[in-house]
């Protein structure tokens, strides 16, 4: 079941994803989301990838399947706060705003289903 809800919530994220594209008119993002504009945000970014690498050796028993998720919605908030802040013309933010919104989602049924 947990499989089945993940699958319908992909299916809906690419059909927003396709309607944004759409109504707004923004370019593909492509791979450049990963510049960073400033130096603070990009350290923040490392630092919390560092962070989430280290858990499985400091938390042997951690379920990396649930915090996957939610780290992943962490660093496209992130990314959403920098691009707003930063190339809010652009409205590539929304992009971010919506994997962040759709990675929360996949966290919460991978807790509520494979915990």
């Amino acid at each position: 079941m947990g499989y089945l809800i993940i699958s319908v919530i992909i299916i809906i994220y690419i059909f927003i994803n396709r309607a944004i594209k759409k109504r707004l008119t923004i370019s593909r993002r492509g791979f450049r989301w990963i510049q960073h504009e400033n130096k603070l945000f990009a350290t923040i970014f490392y630092c919390g990838i560092i962070v989430y690498l280290s858990i499985p050796f400091i938390f042997p028993n951690a379920n990396l399947f649930i915090l996957m998720p939610l780290a992943f919605a962490l660093f496209d908030v992130l990314t959403s706060v920098e691009q707003f802040l930063y190339k809010k013309e652009e409205k590539v933010y929304y992009y971010s705003l919506l994997d962040a919104f759709t990675w929360l989602n996949i966290g919460i049924v991978a807790f509520i289903f494979f915990s």
